[in-house]
């Protein structure tokens, strides 16, 4: 299968093929092409050809993709410089997406990715797959777009930025894993500026934000709720601006608590989880840090809107738990106010 791959790379006739970055006046002159697997969660890569001053050269037997078999589809992953680099000697990596520290950006300043090439397309159509990520003339030459100058600029619904936020940004490649979260290859590490503005180098493609937010959905005991999700999916618009909860608003709660006599109930807290499409269960305590109910049974706190909560319970101080009902949710997510009595 990788020979195939690497034998139709070559071209099997005619001149040998050439790599341009911006226009046929400018050949790359150094830089390499891999070939991913996209496995479920896992993303191993093998060498299939090197640029050497605008000439594309094939790995004449590219080194093995363990469980190759088990790839749902594959991808071409051209980096290149215009500086000529000395070969590197690495054959494969098992890490082609998600290196934040010595990925293909590290190496080389222009990284492209294909389309998605399915397991039965493989090593036949190059040059439609090779145009789609820049520009094929003669069935021979490839010229890649030079990356523009893209920039992200986060804000809240109500147009506040999201100012001083550090955000890991990736080329966008899949989210066939476990946890559904986007990824690829990783471009950089940028902190927003005062108008939530971050700016970079990059081809013309869907990004990966990697950093969490909420939407809003018409469910929920209020009618009304957040959902917390992992990871923004941008268009390929040289600017793009994303307005989203980046984080919820605060409001002041205050829960009575009583005994099953109608006494107060002093050293009670609050836990839930979120409502989530993220990995594993996100729980913990309501607020953080920790408030208990005073002598009064009064509990007095701050926290985000319970709206984006799926479940909150009470614990007693003998940690025994009694969830919140439908109706006691609605209350507490609507009026900021709830008594409970211990049953």
């Amino acid at each position: 299968m990788l020979l195939a791959a690497a034998g139709c790379l070559a071209g099997q006739s005619g001149p040998p093929a050439r790599v341009f970055l911006g226009d046929s006046a400018h050949p790359a002159a150094s830089g390499e092409v891999w070939l991913v697997a996209h496995r479920w969660g896992y993303y191993p890569a093998t060498l299939v050809a090197t640029i050497r001053d605008g000439r594309l050269e094939p790995i004449p037997e590219p080194e093995p993709i363990e469980l190759v078999e088990q790839a749902d589809d594959f991808r071409l992953l051209v980096a290149v410089s215009d500086r000529r680099k000395p070969p590197r000697g690495l054959r494969t990596t098992d890490r082609a997406y998600g290196d934040t520290e010595g990925g293909f950006f590290a190496e080389f300043p222009f990284v492209y990715l294909s389309d998605a090439i399915p397991k039965d397309r493989l090593g036949r159509d190059w040059p439609a797959v090779l145009n789609r990520m820049g520009r094929v003339t003669g069935g021979t030459a490839l010229t890649l777009a030079r990356p523009g100058r893209r920039s992200v600029r986060l804000l809240y619904p109500d147009g506040r930025p999201l100012a001083g936020e550090v955000i890991a940004v990736d080329l966008f490649a899949t989210y066939n894993n476990h946890c559904g979260r986007p990824g690829g290859v990783h471009v950089g590490t940028f902190r927003t500026d005062s108008g939530g503005l971050i700016r970079f180098d990059a081809p013309l493609v869907p990004l990966v934000l990697h950093l969490s937010y909420h939407d809003e959905a018409n469910s929920g005991p209020a009618g009304f709720s957040f959902v917390l999700k992992a990871g923004v999916i941008t268009g390929s618009e040289a600017d793009v601006t994303l307005r989203k909860w980046w984080e919820l608003p605060r409001r002041p709660y205050v829960v009575t608590v009583r005994t099953r006599s109608g006494q107060p109930l002093p050293g009670a807290r609050l836990t839930g989880c979120w409502r989530h499409e993220v990995c594993g269960a996100v729980c913990g305590p309501i607020p953080i840090p920790v408030a208990v109910s005073d002598g009064a049974g009064l509990l007095r706190f701050e926290f985000f809107d319970l709206r984006a909560m799926e479940t909150i319970s009470v614990l007693d101080p003998a940690e025994e738990e009694r969830p919140l009902g439908v109706s006691e949710l609605r209350e507490i997510m609507t009026t900021g106010r709830l008594t409970f009595t211990w049953q």
